[in-house]
Formats: C-alpha cells, structure tokens, sequence
C-alpha cells in the first residue's frame, strides 16, 4: 500500500514501431489509503512545464523550481 500524500510514477516502453513513449502519472493517496486523485500526461510536457514555471516563477515558485 502507499503512504498517504502525493506520489509520481513515471512508465517508459517502446510502442510497435520502435519509438519511445514516456508518460508521467501523478495521484494522491488519502489517510485511509483511497485514490482521490489521478491524471497523466507525456513526460517530455511535464519538463517542458516545470522548466517553464521555473524560468517564469508562476504558481508561487522560485526560478530555482521550489514550489511556495
């Protein structure tokens, strides 16, 4: 079982025509160990994003990528 709080999963593979395909699958897991929350997206978006809020300081962030 995983703890309770926010967890990453990132899955990587090769689709049928040899490429790579990485997806990024975020969830939050509540104290009584129920799945609340669960969204994927491609991983290459996931850095794209975070250096992007990183380089702008949206969402709180320092340019450092520390969230506030």
């Amino acid at each position: 079982m995983l703890s309770a709080g926010q967890h990453t999963v990132t899955l990587s593979g090769t689709v049928g025509d040899g490429s790579a395909v990485s997806r990024v699958a975020s969830l939050t897991v509540s104290a009584s160990g129920t799945l609340i929350y669960l969204s994927d997206m491609e991983a290459d978006a996931v850095t794209t994003v975070a250096a992007s809020l990183a380089s702008t300081s949206a969402g709180g962030g320092a340019a450092s990528g520390r969230g506030g």
